[in-house]
């Protein structure tokens, strides 16, 4: 029997629908690709590949699972980018900072978070949803500095079961914003203008570079 007919016979046990013929082939192709893959796994001549496994490298998580497998408490490890906040849902005190986060933020052990800075603002935004309901909360932030660069924030905030505590494991990378980039491009232009092997009028951050030489 052809294929052709096959699938007018499959369409007409499924009333005719070609939507629902489409679900059968599919379904029915489904079944062969599983049956192909068995066959091959049961032959002791083919090689199967390597089964994927998926490693997690975002810091957030690693904090998070190190925090649940030590029955919600204080995760050792991060020490030097985490924080730790008593009373999150009010005074929002900081007990502990990390020398890299208090290098890079200004953050200081036994003070307040300021709820007027835009990163304290968004640290004490993450303590109140802890405060409300004590699971890992999650959070992404952008903090502008003085070399007018943009720094990016990743944190997890992981409420402890010992006392009103809270601590915040924080990862960031540092971007340059559009004003650095334009003093970037400044720069790199300058330096390849003072190579004499490269025309005065070479600008590679251009569409179109200039043809004339200069007078």
């Amino acid at each position: 029997m052809g294929n052709r007919k096959r699938g007018l016979m499959a369409m007409a046990a499924t009333g005719g629908s070609s939507s629902r013929y489409r679900k059968f082939s599919a379904d029915k192709m489904r079944r062969q690709r599983m049956r192909n893959v068995t066959g091959l796994q049961a032959d002791p001549t083919v090689e199967m590949p390597p089964r994927l496994v998926l490693i997690e490298r975002r810091r957030a998580m690693l904090a998070e699972a190190a925090w649940t497998a030590a029955g919600r408490a204080l995760v050792p490890g991060f020490d030097e980018d985490s924080l730790v906040v008593s009373d999150p849902g009010g005074a929002a005190r900081l007990v502990r900072v990390g020398l890299s986060a208090s290098e890079s933020f200004g953050l200081l052990t036994e003070s307040v978070l300021a709820r007027t800075d835009p990163f304290a603002t968004e640290l004490c935004a993450a303590c109140d949803l802890v405060a409300i309901d004590p699971v890992a909360v999650h959070f992404e932030a952008s903090v502008a500095t003085a070399s007018a660069a943009c720094v990016l924030v990743r944190g997890v905030a992981l409420p402890l079961a010992a006392g009103d505590t809270v601590q915040i494991v924080l990862s960031w990378r540092g971007v340059l914003n559009r004003k650095a980039t334009a003093r970037s491009e400044r720069d790199f232009v300058a330096a390849l203008r003072q190579n004499r092997s490269i025309s005065r009028l070479f600008d590679p951050f251009l569409d179109e570079f200039a043809k004339k030489r200069p007078a």
